[in-house]
């Protein structure tokens, strides 16, 4: 898969992250339980992804200045509280779109390859569905 790669990898390290952050809290808390060990796990993951994402990602794509300016990120390091009791807590239909949006703008053809490295069917890796990924494996010749 040509495009999605890099947030393939990405994901698959915040995964393994999870284990290694999840097995340093059990030495440290040996009382802990495994639902404890997993939510703070998960809470400690979740803020490294938002900063990633927020402070790293978000500035490359429209500039650092311009989140700032429209409150999206702080110009000050460090912890920022600005939760309000009142909002309610969801996404909204922008955020799902803009990120379809990136999603199909990517290159993400699947190219299938022979035993002689000969490709021999072109995949749109955008468009999979679980029932276009069913006869995707039909249609690979068997070893």
């Amino acid at each position: 898969p040509n495009g999605v790669m890099g947030s393939n990898i990405f994901h698959i390290w915040f995964y393994r992250l999870h284990n290694v952050v999840a097995a340093n809290l059990e030495k440290i808390n040996p009382c802990w339980d495994d639902n404890k060990i997993f939510y703070t796990t998960r809470e400690i993951l979740i803020a490294g992804y938002l900063q990633i994402y927020y402070y790293q990602f978000l500035p490359l794509l429209f500039g650092m200045e311009r989140l700032i300016k429209d409150g999206v990120i702080s110009k000050h390091k460090g912890y920022r509280d600005v939760y309000d009791e009142k909002i309610i807590p969801q996404m909204s239909d922008e955020y799902s779109y803009v990120l379809r949006w990136f999603h199909i703008a990517q290159e993400a053809t699947l190219e299938l390859y022979d035993e002689n490295y000969k490709c021999f069917k072109t995949f749109p890796m955008v468009n999979l569905t679980p029932e276009q990924h069913t006869s995707l494996k039909m249609t690979m010749k068997p070893r």
